[in-house]
């Protein structure tokens, strides 16, 4: 804070995210179910008792994931306000945008196999 009470621009630019972070989740479904999804892997990982660099791995995972929802999201919004009617290359974009989101959660769910296979395996053997 400044001597006057007014927040620093460093303190505003948290302010500003953290009021990206709730539109992102009112305005998108997605992430939405992503963070039950995430919700659901750290109870997993809870009660797998997952090491230090697993734990690491999901985190990444999870939060790469729900930060190019965010990222998507941003991208769509603009693309809508820039042109509000259909556009077969602003199609295109959002598409790719998208594509972007589902091939991280695809790799997101192959190193999250990764993680907790083995420890399934084991507990069943």
């Amino acid at each position: 804070m400044k001597p006057d009470g007014t927040p620093t621009p460093f303190v505003s630019s948290f302010r500003y995210a953290a009021r990206g972070i709730v539109q992102a989740y009112r305005l998108g479904l997605n992430i939405r179910v992503q963070t039950v999804v995430a919700l659901v892997v750290v109870l997993a990982g809870v009660l797998c008792a997952l090491s230090p660099v697993e734990w690491c791995l999901i985190v990444l995972c999870i939060g790469a994931v729900l930060a190019a929802e965010c990222l998507n999201t941003a991208l769509e919004q603009a693309i809508d306000l820039s042109c509000p009617h259909f556009d077969e290359q602003a199609g295109v974009a959002k598409d790719l945008a998208a594509g972007a989101v589902l091939a991280l959660s695809i790799a997101s769910c192959i190193i999250g196999l990764l993680v907790f296979v083995p420890h399934i395996i084991s507990f069943f053997c």
